[in-house]
């Protein structure tokens, strides 16, 4: 069990329990689960407060996606989706290295990578891939020199990933999950600052969790149709 706040100033929160490493190796043995083998004690130990947040931040807005109240959208984990980027197996991370406008290299490993298989009415099943960068608010959204990690550097990567031929399938999105509605308003307005396509880029807050483009109201919308 983890204790983020020192000094919590009332209010109820969630209570995370940390997976020691026999139960790793109980759920890896009995359900097959791909948990790397490692001592999960030690490293339970050793985790932070900003990793812990960004993890549930990450792991809420899967766990809606994988409980979608359509039936006619499924769920696809990223185990299932090798295709993307030459990947030889499910099991490799997802990583791309792009050349920029600058002549420099820059890489991109997104904090979560699935699809969602969404059937029309006409029986046409259309699969969306999501390359999904959580914000908890740590990394400043633009810097003047742009060599230094951004929130705009990374857009800027992933633009660029999304001109090279072959690189990734159609319909991929970006999704900006974050937990400030006034910070994704901020990274929009960068992005539109510098011309970036905004139909390359959807967002999610974690007050509503669905993924819709910019334009999209956040609530009253069909979460499938904003898709």
């Amino acid at each position: 069990m983890a204790q983020l706040d020192y000094y919590h100033r009332g209010g109820s929160k969630s209570i995370i329990y940390g997976l020691a490493s026999r139960g790793a190796g109980r759920l890896r043995r009995d359900l097959n689960m791909p948990f790397e083998r490692m001592d999960w004690t030690t490293r339970n130990r050793e985790v932070g407060q900003l990793f812990l947040e960004h993890t549930v931040l990450i792991s809420d807005f899967i766990a809606t996606q994988r409980c979608l109240p359509d039936s006619g959208t499924s769920y696809v984990p990223a185990d299932d989706l090798e295709k993307i980027g030459g990947r030889q197996n499910g099991k490799r991370q997802f990583r791309w290295s792009v050349k920029l406008r600058n002549g420099r290299t820059a890489t991109v490993v997104p904090d979560k990578v699935f699809a969602l298989d969404v059937e029309h009415d006409d029986g046409l099943v259309v699969r969306k891939h999501f390359l999904v960068e959580a914000d908890r608010g740590t990394m400043p959204i633009k810097r003047r020199d742009n060599r230094q990690s951004s929130i705009m550097q990374k857009l800027r990567t992933y633009h660029a990933l999304s001109r090279m031929s072959g690189a990734l399938p159609r319909n991929t999105f970006v999704v900006l999950l974050s937990a400030s509605e006034k910070r994704l308003t901020n990274i929009l307005e960068e992005i539109a600052k510098e011309g970036l396509p905004q139909r390359l880029f959807k967002i999610s807050h974690y007050d509503d969790m669905t993924i819709r483009f910019p334009d999209t109201p956040p609530h009253g919308a069909n979460p499938v149709n904003s898709r």
